[in-house]
């Protein structure tokens, strides 16, 4: 070693290497499993088609050529180490394939439909978010109802964000809705329905022209007059896409409990 060099290792900066490659790690397998998800399984038609060719199973080739994990720098041996240490995929015998443990038909055409409404009955939309959320905020905010699948967020444009949670039936879906204290977070009133009803409110009517008539019809519903107020912020120009993508998404959670969507 060169005279006068003084080298110290630095257990802090150390400990932080290690602590923000373990979070890309869980942040990659987390972003694997929703591509296997009931959530992105019901929209994804690419990776519903990969599934029926391979019957189950999908190239890691093909995986590694998604943006997201370009962009991550994640290479085949990376991806196929996240595999391993995954509880709801795994590897075929010479480990250049993927699927899904309990894998479901959702790319099965006859059973589409019928999976697609289940879902979304049992998928609750939030709008009226106000700032960006990260984990541990979302987490305080739905408290009691640990029985979220998952969530995640979709920001439009420059509005609040619209959150899309799903639970494992649709029974847990109408408790979180009868709930009053899910309608308010940090004084800012929350509009809640189930993404079937969301669609069809979309679908149904022209935010930007009939906002007027469209918060009337909706306000006779049970969850009453005083949370709509943020229902303005819809349109038929910033939801124009209103079907979540994987791109639109700004968070993942829990999505290691993907399997229990099932």
């Amino acid at each position: 070693m060169p005279s006068g060099y003084y080298c110290q290792f630095d257990p802090s900066r150390e400990r932080a290497r290690i602590h923000h490659r373990s979070s890309e790690t869980r942040t990659t397998a987390e972003t694997l499993e929703y591509w296997f998800s009931d959530a992105n399984l019901g929209y994804d038609e690419f990776m519903r088609e990969k599934i029926r060719e391979g019957q189950g199973w999908v190239d890691l080739d093909v995986l590694l050529t998604f943006k997201t994990l370009i962009n991550r720098n994640v290479d085949k041996q990376t991806l196929i180490s996240i595999i391993r240490r995954s509880q709801n995929l795994e590897l075929n015998s010479d480990k250049t394939k993927v699927c899904r443990k309990d894998l479901v038909d959702w790319f099965v055409s006859d059973k589409l439909d019928y999976f697609k409404i289940e879902h979304k009955r049992r998928t609750v939309v939030i709008i009226g978010f106000k700032e960006h959320l990260d984990a541990y905020y979302m987490n305080k905010y739905f408290g009691p109802h640990r029985f979220a699948i998952e969530h995640y967020a979709k920001r439009m444009h420059e509005e609040p964000m619209l959150v899309f949670v799903q639970f494992f039936n649709k029974k847990d879906a109408d408790e979180f809705l009868r709930d009053r204290n899910m309608k308010i977070w940090r004084k800012c009133n929350l509009l809640l329905m189930t993404q079937f009803e969301y669609d069809e409110m979309m679908k149904d009517s022209d935010m930007e022209s009939n906002s007027s008539a469209n918060i009337s019809q909706i306000s006779n519903t049970e969850l009453g007059s005083e949370y709509f107020t943020e229902s303005k912020m819809i349109s038929s120009q910033t939801c124009e896409n209103h079907v979540p993508r994987f791109s639109d998404y700004l968070e993942f959670f829990t999505a290691s409990k993907v399997s229990s969507v099932v």
